[in-house]
């Protein structure tokens, strides 16, 4: 799972959010698949094809029902969490057999936050694609007649609305699932999933297909009604358990101790001791660390605050004076400073995200020093510039890529002759086949030639 912080800071080029996909092992990009999605950012995972990939935003879906991919971009700087399946998730999650990609974008609050950017390109910063040999037929132009093959279709009805009415399909599905721990070290994950789409294969609307693609569909179109997807998983650590709690706060401790003492003779004696000491550790319970669990479970540096025991000085002194007659007088004195507080939600079980652990009569020494702080966070949040420097392709290597189906890797793959004169040695030659004819990312697309490009942030 990727951190909106990770999202904002990568250079993304085209500043598509599906280019965080890459960044999780066996995901890779895919060809495209239809005009439409030409510009679309197609991703593969588990070698599987790229149409086939489940997208949400939000809960939401994002899948184009027609062709497949991505209906709707969203902006990195809208994206608080990136997530990527490319196992064979739980029954939880379907619709897809190459990966499951799940957006949650920034939620809003009762104070005003936002961030503008701007990105700036130039000619002169920008390296331009290869140019591969594209003259085919080796007339020493490039035009159509170097096209491989042409195909054209045209709609058997031309008058009619290209929106057909009540076209609407329903996705349905529901499931069931349990894990079950069969040893210390290895867990078991069961279920079942499934649903059903109510009109998928549009049943009602045969007689309104294309006529060229009629002699395709054998039988009658109907709902396809068996999805039923069982799910078998199981998990095997090589550590006794997943999750190690310790009854530990890792306390460090740094002490100036001072003792004087004047043993009891004649009339009196005095004892005096004085602690100067800074006590830090990551929890208030040393037994049940984490009672209320961290403010971030990955950051457990961000824990790392006064100990609930830490008294920066600490004074004791004591004393016996010998009055006569068999009376003696004893007297015990301490001093000590204040211990930290925590600052807690109105809940009562966590505290401010924002502060450390313990910040009370550390951080701030007074209830008026966190009014003002508290004041000044809601009223404005800051004001943050940054700078922009983001730089692709730094080698400015030719990435050989292509962008359909019908041929992905972007090297000609068509057995052309030289010559289709049968008495020409080149008839039997194709001295084009294997040569590159198309390179990666176009301009803006990821994989493209050398490019910089400056920009600039504002955050609020």
């Amino acid at each position: 799972m990727h951190s909106c912080r990770l999202s904002v800071a990568l250079p993304l080029k085209g500043r598509n959010f599906l280019e965080l996909a890459f960044l999780t092992a066996g995901s890779a990009p895919a060809p495209n698949f239809d005009p439409t999605k030409a510009q679309s950012v197609i991703v593969s995972s588990a070698g599987q094809a790229g149409r086939g990939g489940n997208i949400t935003i939000d809960g939401m879906d994002d899948n184009d029902d027609v062709v497949g991919g991505p209906l709707q971009n969203v902006s990195p700087d809208a994206v608080q969490e990136f997530q990527v399946a490319t196992n064979r998730f739980s029954a939880e999650i379907g619709r897809s057999p190459s990966s499951a990609i799940n957006v949650v974008t920034r939620s809003g609050g009762d104070a005003l936050h936002g961030s503008a950017a701007a990105y700036l390109r130039d000619a002169a910063w920008q390296a331009l694609p290869a140019t591969l040999e594209r003259d085919r037929n080796g007339d020493g132009r490039v035009n159509d007649d170097d096209l491989l093959f042409a195909v054209t279709l045209r709609s058997g009805k031309p008058d009619q609305d290209l929106v057909i009415g009540d076209a609407n399909n329903v996705h349905l599905a529901g499931f069931v699932q349990d894990d079950w721990r069969l040893h210390p070290r290895v867990s078991l994950n069961l279920g079942v999933r499934y649903e059903v789409d109510t009109d998928v294969n549009n049943m009602s609307r045969v007689d309104q297909l294309n006529p060229l693609v009629l002699p395709f569909v054998d039988g009658p179109r109907r709902r396809d009604m068996n999805n039923v997807a069982p799910r078998l998983g199981f998990n095997w650590s090589t550590s006794d358990s997943l999750v190690n709690l310790e009854s530990s706060a890792k306390t460090n401790y740094d002490g100036l101790l001072v003792e004087l003492e004047r043993r009891f003779s004649g009339r009196y004696g005095l004892r005096l001791s004085y602690t100067l000491s800074k006590a830090m550790n990551y929890a208030n319970d040393d037994q049940i660390p984490f009672g209320n669990g961290p403010v971030d479970p990955n950051n457990l540096a961000a824990e790392y605050g006064p100990s609930p025991s830490d008294q920066r000085h600490r004074l004791a002194l004591s004393g016996m004076v010998a009055a006569g007659g068999g009376v003696q007088i004893a007297g015990l004195w301490r001093a000590a400073s204040g211990v930290p507080m925590d600052i807690l939600m109105p809940d009562g079980q966590s505290r401010i995200p924002v502060l450390s652990r313990n910040a009370g009569g550390r951080v701030f020494r007074t209830a008026a020093d966190l009014d003002v702080y508290l004041t000044t966070l809601n009223a404005s949040g800051g004001i943050d510039k940054e700078p922009l420097l983001e730089l692709f392709n730094l080698v400015n290597t030719t990435n050989i890529l292509g962008t359909s189906t019908v041929n992905y890797s972007g090297f000609s793959n068509v057995l052309v002759r030289d010559s289709n004169d049968p008495a020409n040695p080149g008839y039997l030659k194709s001295s084009a086949f294997g040569k590159p004819i198309s390179t990666a990312g176009g301009v803006f697309g990821s994989g493209g030639p050398f490019a910089v490009q400056l920009g600039a942030r504002v955050t609020f």
